[in-house]
């Protein structure tokens, strides 16, 4: 029983989360949810690591305010998940060419 308890606690260390919705209504409540729900499992999200992009194909890109507890999310251009970069237009060429280039 005490490796079982063992193993359970390395499960608490998650890498990165992504949260996607189709509103900024939407985005808010899964805020609102994810963290209480989190660390009832031990887990917590790391406030330095909180963003949000808005992926539109809009020209002008809409401001996102949403806030994970209390605390306003910086809105940033572009991240990476899973070691692909994503950009608000929502478009692959970013990616593409810096894959064309690596390959090189």
């Amino acid at each position: 029983m005490r490796e079982l308890v063992q193993v359970a606690t390395y499960l608490r260390y998650a890498e990165d989360t992504v949260l996607i919705a189709n509103s900024e209504e939407k985005l808010q409540k899964i805020l609102t949810t994810v963290p209480g729900e989190s660390e009832k499992k031990g887990l917590h999200l790391n406030a330095k690591k909180r963003k949000c992009m808005v992926i539109s194909k809009k020209a002008v890109t809409p401001e996102c305010n949403i806030a994970c507890k209390g605390e306003r999310i910086r809105q940033v251009n572009t991240f990476k998940n899973l070691g692909c970069t994503v950009i608000p237009d929502g478009k692959c060429d970013t990616e593409i060419k810096k894959r064309i280039g690596q390959a090189k």
